[in-house]
């Protein structure tokens, strides 16, 4: 038990009624089916303690109490159960990646109790995804006759439980005794409806027929040799190796990659391994005796009459820009001046730097609009834009 973990007494009505319809989808709740996981773990691991069970190997799993992907965004019901490790359960999904990881009530047998908004249900069950401990599902059903539960078959799914009313609850029926003596009393049906090397009857059958079938290679006169153990024939065979010492496959080293010949003789391409770029033949004769096409440069003739004889540059201030409209009316004659609606840029001050239209002009003030603000500067203290 963790060592805050509060300690399981006696249901309560409010365990119930945070799994009602209304709250399965909010996130409002999770405090309270928060609560409800952890009475239901709390009452778990009471029942090992008092039943005295062998917990190797195993975890006591439990389902989210917020909505999430892996409920599907609704918490109707709270699970804990007894089931595989997680780094086991993550070996044995490299062979086979049916098995899910995440949630091992549908790829792993397990034990433990499930609450609703009705009641508590106490059960063991084996899913049908649950391929490794399926091959065992003949020793977990003559482990569950022989403590006389009540077994039901839903296709390949076996399950056994035993049901608590919410009302019967609330009275003490499921008190800690109960449950200790129904969880210890299916235990070890538990135990051997789990797979593992020592506890798989198919893989020492095809083991021992691959044996027969092996030929005699010693002599009449020697001593026979002891028959194999069912531990020494489990980790021969080659079907469904041991979760625990599965490890993952090791690539081979990839061959090193010969050195390279060095290259023989010049080469004209330019790539390395020839001689030296100035010891280079080239084809042709040099450039300074390569023979130009047409006269030299200086006395080529020019399509149509000399620079001189062409039409002038332009030369001088470029032109007068037309005069500035704010809303289709004209309000200054050019730049030069400031006038209503000329852009200016204001010096100094708060506004440093910020540019604005001139509204109006009064003597040595200028009211300036900057943005949605309206100011009132000297003329010293703006300069046209």
């Amino acid at each position: 038990m963790g060592l805050f973990q509060e300690r399981f007494e006696a249901w309560e009505a409010a365990d119930f009624a945070a799994y009602e319809p209304a709250k399965w989808a909010s996130k409002r709740f999770n405090l309270e089916r928060g609560r409800v996981r952890r009475r239901l773990i709390s009452l778990l691991e009471q029942v090992a303690i008092e039943g005295a069970m062998d917990t190797a190997g195993l975890e006591l799993w439990t389902s989210r109490d917020h909505p999430n992907f892996f409920n599907r965004h609704k918490v109707d019901q709270q699970w804990a159960v007894w089931c595989r490790k997680r780094e086991v359960r993550e070996r044995m999904a490299r062979f086979d990646s049916a098995l899910a990881i995440e949630r091992p009530l549908d790829s792993h047998i397990h034990l433990g109790a499930a609450i609703d908004r009705d009641g508590l249900r106490l059960l063991l069950r084996l899913p049908t995804g649950a391929r490794f401990d399926q091959t065992v599902r003949q020793q977990l059903l003559e482990a569950l006759g022989e403590t006389g539960a009540s077994v039901s078959e839903d296709g390949r799914i076996i399950k056994t439980h035993l049901h608590f009313d919410r009302d019967a609850l609330l009275e003490g029926a499921c008190s800690l005794s109960v449950a200790t003596a129904w969880v210890s009393g299916l235990w070890s049906a538990f135990r051997a409806g789990l797979w593992r090397v020592d506890n798989d009857p198919q893989g020492r059958a095809e083991a021992l027929a691959a044996a027969d079938e092996a030929p005699e290679s010693q002599s009449p006169d020697a001593e026979p040799e002891a028959e194999p153990t069912p531990a020494e024939i489990a980790p021969a065979r080659s079907r469904s190796p041991d979760p625990a010492d599965l490890k993952p496959p090791t690539r081979p080293a990839r061959p090193a990659r010969p050195p390279r010949p060095p290259q023989q003789g010049p080469r004209r391409d330019g790539r390395r391994g020839g001689p030296p770029r100035g010891d280079r033949r080239r084809d042709g004769p040099p450039r300074s005796d390569r023979r130009r096409d047409g006269p030299p440069r200086s006395d080529r003739r020019r399509d149509g009459p000399p620079r001189s004889d062409r039409r002038p540059r332009r030369r001088g201030p470029p032109p007068q820009r037309g005069p500035y409209q704010v809303g289709g009316t004209k309000t200054a004659k050019s730049f030069d001046e400031i006038a209503p609606g000329a852009p200016v840029r204001l010096k100094g001050g708060l506004f440093d730097g910020k540019q604005g239209v001139v509204d109006a002009v009064a003597g040595d003030r200028i009211e300036v609009t900057v943005g949605v603000m309206a100011l009132s500067v000297g003329r010293d203290e703006v300069e046209l834009a």
